[in-house]
């Protein structure tokens, strides 16, 4: 991974922020990128990530991850670079960046909000004083880097962040939460054991946020101070290694060809995969069906294509194997309810089945979107396996037979976690 993860953002040292003597002055202190659309677009594009943070209350960072570090490292880059335009015309960056700072403000009052309740509870607590006060802290001064971008707020993000950088507080963060002693989950169930899966619920909720947190500072800062960032190593070759054992078995799939031309047996090639990826410990959906035209007998939305393995296994067989990353499977309820919903209400006679999965049920919203969606023309006899890491019930997906013009066609609809 690169000491800077926007390293290849930043280029010249050339830019215009003054006049002397009626000439534009350049300075070699300051970098600007390829062109101000570049920089107002990693700003747009930091808007739009916390502008997501916010719809669920915490840092998300939804895959690609190395992209969503990316952006907001570019935010940092940005700043330390005293990046300015032309002299006398507005801003856009400035204006992008003040809309940015409100969006991250709106995100910490949402965050706030969530411990306000437990303060009495926490407030003289290991975990609230060593990783709750420590994240409000270095938070604090990357907001007053946000709103003044002086030498003077760097300067002390970058003091705060070298006393406890993000990491350190991740590790005291698992240490606190590996003994019963310190861990405030353990500590709240035996106060109140009648609401052990309500607080379980609460406490997983706060964990999360606070992980997105640790990885918010990480990335500004990796941007901000020009420096390799723990964190997103770790992220990076925990990501490589799994990429590594995940490509492997991709590339393993051929020999399914060759296992099943002579003789086709679709219930037959869905069980071996099945059984194969169970095997390896993955969270997945496989389908297989008769071989069929994409958009006329199936089409697939999915939002992280690495995940995903399309399969020709021969001229009469054709499939898909879909890995899901999610790990709590209570996800799955209201994907059942979105289902159930759609079975029972939606009737449509499709131009296309791309333009049904695309214009109507990611449009509308009509299904969960961030995952996987597919849709099967029934004559081609999809057999589809759910299967979570330990059992059958751990599923990460669910399909129902989807009424299309008026009875006379169904089409198998799969939605799956992302």
């Amino acid at each position: 991974m690169a000491d800077v993860l926007v390293a290849e953002v930043i280029s010249e040292k050339v830019v215009y922020n003054g006049l002397e003597n009626g000439v534009e002055a350049p300075t070699d202190e300051i970098h600007y990128l390829g062109a101000p659309t570049e920089a107002v677009a990693i700003a747009d594009g930091a808007i739009s990530i916390v502008s997501g943070a916010l719809t669920v209350g915490m840092m998300a960072t939804p895959p690609p991850v190395n992209a969503v570090f990316g952006v907001l490292a570019g935010v940092g880059a940005l700043i330390s670079a005293g990046l300015k335009f032309v002299p006398g015309e507005k801003d856009p960056l400035e204006e992008r960046l003040k809309e940015l700072t409100k969006q991250v403000q709106k995100l910490n009052a949402l965050i706030i909000a969530r411990f306000g309740g437990m303060r009495a509870f926490i407030m003289e607590n290991k975990f609230f004083i060593e990783v709750v006060g420590e994240i409000s802290t270095l938070k604090k001064f990357m907001d007053d880097v946000l709103i003044e971008k002086t030498p003077n707020s760097i300067e002390n993000f970058k003091l705060c962040y070298e006393k406890n950088p993000p990491l350190n507080i991740g590790y005291i963060l698992l240490s606190i939460l590996s003994q019963d002693s310190t861990n405030p989950l353990i500590m709240e169930i035996e106060a109140d054991k009648e609401q052990i899966e309500k607080t379980f619920r609460k406490w997983e909720n706060i964990i999360l946020t606070l992980i997105g947190d640790l990885k918010l500072l990480e990335a500004f800062a990796s941007g901000l101070l020009k420096r390799k960032s723990a964190i997103l190593n770790k992220i990076g070759e925990e990501k490589t290694e799994d990429g590594k054992e995940w490509k492997k078995y991709k590339d393993e799939f051929s020999k399914y060809k060759k296992m099943y031309l002579d003789e086709p047996d679709n219930e037959k090639i869905a069980k071996t995969i099945h059984e194969e990826v169970r095997r390896l410990g993955y969270e997945y959906t496989v389908a297989i069906f008769k071989s069929a035209t994409p958009n006329k007998d199936f089409y697939i939305h999915c939002v992280d294509p690495d995940q995903l393995v399309e399969l020709q296994i021969d001229k009469y067989t054709c499939g898909f194997v879909y890995r899901t990353k999610t790990s709590d499977s209570d996800d799955l309820e209201p994907i059942k309810t979105q289902l159930k919903d759609v079975g029972t209400k939606f009737r449509k006679r499709p131009e296309s089945l791309n333009k049904l999965v695309d214009d109507e049920l990611v449009a509308k919203n009509l299904v969960r979107t961030d995952g996987l969606i597919a849709l099967i023309n029934s004559d081609r006899h999809p057999i589809v396996y759910f299967q979570g890491q330990y059992e059958k019930n751990n599923a990460r997906g669910e399909d129902i037979d989807l009424e299309l013009e008026g009875g006379d066609r169904y089409a198998k609809l799969i939605v799956c976690l992302p």
